[in-house]
């Protein structure tokens, strides 16, 4: 049985570090059964494993101790190249906001040095049931999420108050981790199935530049089968957010 997928994390990717140009690459994988494919591969490059890791979906599904798996990826399988989600409603427990649920596992990342992507929201965290807020909020509009909303005036202080939270626990070795805000937000899909909108969004990168200005931030888009048409679609999206760091002249961004 593959030891990832849909069983333990989800989500296994490449991490491509191209020497040479290539002729012509695609690159597939079935996201339910994580098998990926590589069609006419015709580069010298070194190729990496990386995967998406969640303990809650691993709780979730009736596995070992999840930061048992953990230490089975990196220990026995090899792969560094780690993104791990922090949820919302496991921070914040009435309304106060703790990284007690999260601390061993990135405890256990950052001492091994992988390369870690933090996927922390606010809300739209990689995993079902992918939006992740507190009970305490109530009436979420399911169609479009705008700057102005009560929802989105939460989660600017709540993000705000997790990245100063991050910075005491973990100060500088937090320098090599890559951030990324909310997963697929221009992608309904959910079980809130919403759409945010470029505003909102604009809005975390400001905040989250304003905390840790020479981090790495990563974009990311949803992956289907018209994927060229919806890439671009995504990259105009975020044209906002990148002009807006481009002109604070500090531009660290990545967009998978």
């Amino acid at each position: 049985m593959c030891p990832f997928g849909s069983t333990v994390t989800g989500d296994m990717y490449f991490v491509l570090h191209i020497k040479k140009r290539c002729e012509y690459t695609t690159l597939f994988y079935i996201r339910q059964l994580c098998v990926p494919f590589m069609l006419k591969l015709n580069m010298e490059n070194n190729i990496q494993f990386g995967t998406s890791f969640s303990p809650e979906y691993s709780e979730y599904i009736g596995g070992k101790s999840p930061l048992e798996l953990l230490k089975v990826i990196y220990e026995e399988l090899g792969i560094k190249d780690i993104r791990f989600g922090i949820r919302w409603n496991m921070v914040e427990k009435e309304k106060k906001i703790s990284l007690d649920y999260y601390s061993k596992y990135l405890d256990y990342l950052l001492k091994n040095d992988c390369k870690v992507c933090l996927n922390i929201g606010p809300i739209k965290v990689f995993r079902w049931p992918e939006q992740h807020i507190p009970s305490y909020i109530q009436d979420v509009d399911s169609k479009e999420l705008t700057s102005k909303s009560d929802l989105a005036k939460y989660s600017y202080d709540y993000l705000f108050d997790l990245l100063k939270l991050l910075d005491r626990e973990y100060g500088s070795r937090l320098n090599g981790v890559t951030f990324q805000l909310e997963n697929e937000p221009f992608f309904k899909f959910g079980h809130i199935p919403m759409v945010m909108s470029n505003e909102y969004i604009l809005e975390l990168t400001k905040i989250f530049h304003n905390v840790r200005p020479n981090s790495k931030l990563m974009f990311n888009s949803a992956f289907f089968f018209f994927f060229f048409f919806f890439f671009f679609f995504t990259i105009t999206r975020y044209q906002e957010c990148y002009h807006y760091l481009e002109k604070q002249t500090l531009l660290n961004m990545v967009i998978p």
